[in-house]
């Protein structure tokens, strides 16, 4: 939880200016309310919106400290997973963030690397968390409808979808036994895309 908030750091700071900057300008609108009417009706009305504020601010940066860091810490034991810590080593992979250079998103780290020159990320899974995706970004390649269908079967019989500029390998977590096992299977996924007339994305 530590490394998730250091790494967040800033973006928790701007989270602290919005919300004092929120709790000033509604506490000092009700000050206003309160001495324009100076009524107990007033009151009321200026303490509840002020409450209001409160909570609502903090609830809003509550999910986003505790989301984030659930799905940072999921993240962190899925790439930790022997076979794929091993293979991310010896193969280059490094993490790199998905939110890019934004000042204003949580960071969301991903695995990428390249495997015979197609650069590659793997990320968990959002619809089911018993899978990764290892992306292979490809160079958009024309096809006819035909090949279209006959690609899209072969795909799916290998657990994978493609998309102009990728394609999409679902590999289940819970097979992931050893290195050499994983190698195998994507290296032969590879051999499959040079075989199907795909290019790395230059």
């Amino acid at each position: 939880m530590k490394k998730y908030y250091q790494l967040n750091r800033h973006i928790l700071k701007y989270a602290a200016i919005i919300y004092l900057v929120a709790f000033s300008v509604i506490s000092a609108a009700c000050v206003f309310v309160i001495l324009y009417f100076y009524s107990l009706d007033s009151f009321m009305v200026a303490s509840i919106g002020v409450a209001s504020a409160i909570l609502l601010t903090g609830y809003i940066l509550l999910q986003l400290l505790v989301t984030g860091n659930y799905e940072f810490q999921r993240r962190m034991r899925i790439y930790s997973i022997p076979a794929l810590s091993a293979y991310f080593k010896n193969n280059g992979f490094a993490f790199i963030n998905a939110a890019g250079n934004s000042k204003f998103d949580l960071l969301e780290p991903i695995m990428s690397g390249r495997i015979n020159t197609f650069l590659v990320e793997v990320i968990p899974d959002e619809e089911n968390q018993l899978f990764l995706l290892f992306q292979f970004k490809i160079a958009v390649k024309k096809m006819t409808k035909e090949e279209f269908s006959a690609l899209f079967h072969l795909l799916k019989q290998q657990r994978a979808t493609f998309t102009p500029t990728k394609i999409i390998l679902k590999i289940e977590i819970g097979k992931l036994k050893t290195e050499s096992e994983l190698s195998i299977k994507l290296d032969a996924f590879i051999h499959l895309l040079l075989n199907e007339g795909f290019r790395p994305l230059a």
